[in-house]
């Protein structure tokens, strides 16, 4: 019982890195699938959301930080924006 308060209660540095690093990646991947949705593109925005995690990836081992605006600049320019055009 006591492993799990301490999880929930986000103690340690990488459960806080985990938990946020997932609702940056859910936020990013909502407004890109949301958008694509919205424009009777909705196997488009499945497709672009799922290639969110392949720019985040790629934006941590370029930047080498867990910074989140480069985690999110990464979801959105390098692998979300890229996906939609080519399938676009």
């Amino acid at each position: 019982m006591d492993k799990l308060i301490e999880f929930f209660g986000m103690g340690d540095p990488n459960i806080r890195y985990v938990v946020f690093g997932s609702v940056i990646l859910a936020v990013s991947s909502a407004v890109v699938g949301t958008f694509t949705f919205l424009k009777k593109r909705a196997l488009t925005g499945d497709a672009v959301a799922h290639s969110v995690l392949p720019g985040v990836c790629l934006a941590f081992i370029l930047s080498g930080s867990k910074n989140p605006f480069a985690l999110i600049i990464g979801a959105l320019s390098q692998a979300g924006f890229l996906c939609f055009l080519l399938i676009w």
